[in-house]
Parts: structure tokens; sequence; C-alpha cells
């Protein structure tokens, strides 16, 4: 397998209503085969998306419904970020920081509108943070999953820079490429999740852009 983000597989979970989400950066074993080990919050249908990349050939994608529970996977649920024109929430409080995203609105044909940043503070304080680690396996601070519900697609922007203190720990701003494959991404309204690592806990946000 090649690795295009540093990963030679990438699993993506999430609930059926998009309240759940897990991303997984995975190399192969010994025996090139790839597994992960999880619990899930509660039962209902969830969705397993892969992303992989074959040793010299176009990146391979495929979906998988699961189901959690004794009813059959429902895979006709929408999820109601997407029903409507959804409401766009420039920052969130993840435990005790703050995560605020510079803009929601994005637009596809301009170069120069093609980057998503994220600015991490203390949520009490105001006050800027810079104690981020590595997330485990990786040599970045963040990372970003979009995700079209109704297209069933989904991009993994590459950041673009990891500011980084003397002490090998980094923030408060994350950048990230709007793009895929150095191409813009399919117009339309995507739930963003920002995963970072303040000190040794991993947290997420989650965002609703849209790209005209």
């Amino acid at each position: 397998f090649d690795s295009d983000n540093g990963s030679k597989m990438n699993i993506v979970i999430t609930s059926n209503n998009m309240d759940y989400f897990k991303y997984f950066r995975l190399d192969s074993n010994d025996k090139g085969t790839f597994s992960i080990t999880t619990q899930f919050p509660s039962n209902g249908t969830y969705r397993i998306l892969t992303a992989f990349k074959p040793y010299d050939a176009n990146e391979q994608r495929f979906t998988f419904f699961t189901q959690v529970g004794s009813q059959p996977p429902n895979v006709s649920i929408m999820s109601t970020s997407f029903r409507t024109t959804p409401e766009f929430i420039a920052s969130k409080t993840v435990g005790e920081y703050r995560v605020r995203l510079e803009k929601s609105i994005y637009n596809a044909s301009n170069i120069q509108d093609q980057e998503l940043k994220f600015n991490i503070s203390n949520a009490v304080t105001g006050k800027p943070v810079t104690t981020l680690n590595f997330l485990d396996n990786t040599r970045t601070y963040g990372d970003v999953i979009l995700f079209d519900y109704i297209r069933n697609y989904f991009v993994i922007p590459l950041p673009i820079t990891n500011p980084q203190i003397t002490n090998g720990q980094g923030g408060p701003l994350l950048r990230f490429k709007l793009r895929e494959n150095d191409k813009p991404i399919l117009k339309g309204y995507y739930k963003v999740f920002f995963e970072f690592k303040p000190e040794n806990e991993m947290l997420t946000a989650d965002f609703i852009i849209q790209i005209l």
C-alpha cells in the first residue's frame, strides 16, 4: 500500500445521525492485514468508511453499514444536519477548550479560499493553547475529516503547517488544505470533524461548512 497522508489505511466510523465519530489511521501488521478495536457508544446503525491506496494505483474507497443491537441496519436515516439549510456555528467548546473555525462558507473556484483554519484557546481565560501534542502515529497536531452525508463522500484534508514550539508541542493555529488530490472539493454542505490532542487527551469538535 502507498501512504498519501501518513497512513496505509484510513477508517472512519460515524453513527447514522452523525452524532458519533471515530477516525483510525492504520498500518498493516506483519500479515498484511488491518484491524481495529473499538466500542460503540449505543445501539443503532453505523457506517464504516474505508480509504486506502494500493501501490501504483488509484485510491479505493468503500462504505459498509453495521448494526449494534438487534434491529437490522437502517441505511435510510438522514442526518438532520443536512435536511435543511444548516446553522453555521463558528466556535465550539470542548472540555476546557474553545475551538474556532475561521469561516463556514467557501468558494471552490477561488484558490485563495481553500484553507481551513482552526484556532484553539482556553474556554475560560481565552488564552491561546500552545500545548498540543502530535496525534498518535502522526507528525501532525490535528486531523480533519469532511463528510458529505448525502453523497456518502468524505475528504481527509492534509495539514498545511504545524506551528511548533521549542518543547515539541504546537498550537494555537492549525491549517488544512480544503482540497483533495490538489483539486477543488465538490460543492455542497459538509460535516467537519476536527480532532486535536491537548496534553494527552484526544478531543473532537464538529462544525458544518458550505462549499459554493
